[in-house]
């Protein structure tokens, strides 16, 4: 990303498409422009969050798209669920509902 973000908390532009938008008879949808929060990690800082978390080991880590990223795996549980990101990808059995997908929040 050639975005720079001079504090690590921040907000950014996001562009909501007018397909999204309830209509309204005072106007026809359009794109909207709405500020969404964002936070900027430290290089190292992820990691040691991570670091943190019982039964996981950091697989791999990096700078993606102006900020770090971390893949990690979760040990297998007794009662472990699948999430987003293929089978390979499991998190410990915390409640009872599937992981949400994206298109639960999306119309």
């Amino acid at each position: 990303s050639k975005r720079v973000f001079a504090e690590q908390d921040t907000l950014v532009p996001w562009t909501l498409p007018a397909r999204f938008q309830l209509p309204t008879p005072e106007a026809p949808p359009a794109e909207q422009v709405l500020q969404r929060y964002c936070h900027v990690f430290r290089q190292g800082e992820l990691e040691n969050l991570c670091s943190a978390v019982p039964d996981c080991r950091l697989e791999e880590s990096g700078w993606e798209r102006g900020n770090w990223f971390v893949r990690l795996r979760v040990a297998r549980a007794q009662g472990s669920i699948a999430v987003a990101g293929g089978p390979q990808h499991s998190l410990p059995a915390l409640a009872t509902r599937s992981a949400p997908r994206m298109t639960d929040y999306v119309g």
